[in-house]
């Protein structure tokens, strides 16, 4: 049986984009009515804001249903900045379904699933 080299390595590169990212301590996201995202993460026991994303409808690359894709290209830096978010309903009005992809030309790694359930307000957020 043949094993694929890359598998290391990826686990590597994961574990330094951990690490390093704007987004270590993730907590949530505050989403706006008018499809501005902003990811929750917690910064010396405070949820604070980091990294800005643009939401709109669109398809998922998972299977083709219609979702409502985060976009960072326009706001972050790499690796953040390759990172395609996915979300829709499981609950209705309650808890979301979030995918993490990252689209590399024809070839995706992922998608890496969590879960948000709402909430009126984060910690004065």
């Amino acid at each position: 049986m043949a094993r694929s080299s890359a598998v290391p390595a990826l686990r590597r590169l994961t574990a330094v984009i951990a690490a390093t990212s704007p987004l270590r301590g993730w907590s949530g996201k505050r989403i706006g009515p008018s499809g501005e995202v902003c990811n929750l993460v917690r910064r010396r026991g405070a949820i604070e804001e980091s990294v800005a994303a643009v939401a709109g409808r669109g398809l998922s690359l998972l299977d083709g249903r219609p979702a409502v894709i985060v976009d960072y290209s326009r706001t972050a830096r790499p690796p953040v900045s390759w990172v395609r978010g996915e979300l829709r309903w499981l609950t209705p009005g309650r808890e979301i379904l979030g995918l993490l992809i990252f689209p590399l030309g024809k070839y995706r790694i992922g998608p890496f699933p969590f879960s948000l359930t709402r909430s009126e307000a984060t910690d004065g957020i």
